[in-house]
């Protein structure tokens, strides 16, 4: 294997990675929109 991904590294599916990682993505832009009001 000559790629090493985050989902391999730890075991899970890249399809329960890919929605958390979205959700963290809206998580984060919401809370900078916060902090510029």
């Amino acid at each position: 294997y000559g790629k090493i991904t985050l989902p391999g590294i730890l075991g899970v599916s890249p399809w329960i990675v890919i929605p958390v990682f979205i959700i963290a993505l809206l998580f984060l832009f919401a809370w900078f929109e916060k902090l510029d009001i």
